[in-house]
């Protein structure tokens, strides 16, 4: 049995339940993927917000930070593992919703105590990258990015993800109709 199962005799003979905080093989090797997908998607996003690439990017991804992001993305997981059939897996609707929650909640990118903003819109980065992560996990294209379905949604996600605690349940369900209306206006 592997460290991260739990048998617990009383509740069902033979069952194994996933206890949080702990994680096997497979969800270490998830852990590394998700980290490095987000890694490559701040990477994406900082050279596009980037507009004048002469001066020192005084913002910079805390990797700490990143990392609490993957695993509460992670213990998010387990729950679902535990209350639906982890057979079927995860869809990228969850991954959208799940990861730009948490992303929002912790907000890695930090920028440098000495750099003066002079451009109110780079407080907004933390909210900007949780919404690039929301869309890019969609499988939101190039095309679909221009299109005001995308922006009327981005506009409200950045308002739930600067003032206030987005719920999983409901980032999956504006995941869900972002995507219909997204196949619909196709």
């Amino acid at each position: 049995m592997a460290s991260s199962d739990h048998y617990d005799e009383e509740e069902e003979p033979g069952k194994i339940v996933p206890r949080f905080g702990e994680y096997s093989p497979y969800e270490m090797r998830l852990f590394r993927r998700r980290l490095n997908d987000l890694k490559r998607a701040y990477k994406e996003f900082s050279a596009a917000k980037r507009k004048d690439t002469t001066k020192a990017w005084p913002f910079y991804m805390n990797q700490s930070s990143l990392i609490t992001v993957v695993f509460l993305y992670l213990n998010d997981l387990k729950e679902f593992k535990t209350f639906h059939d982890p057979k079927k897996g995860i869809n990228n609707l969850k991954r959208a919703a799940y990861l730009s929650r948490w992303i929002s909640n912790i907000r890695p990118i930090e920028y440098d105590g000495d750099y003066k903003l002079k451009n109110p819109e780079l407080t907004m980065l933390n909210e900007d990258y949780a919404i690039y992560v929301f869309f890019l996990f969609l499988g939101v294209g190039q095309p679909a990015i221009k299109s005001k379905v995308v922006a009327a949604i981005s506009e409200e996600l950045k308002y739930i993800f600067k003032f206030r605690d987005p719920q999983r349940e409901m980032l999956v369900a504006l995941a869900r109709a972002t995507d219909i209306a997204l196949k619909s206006a196709a």
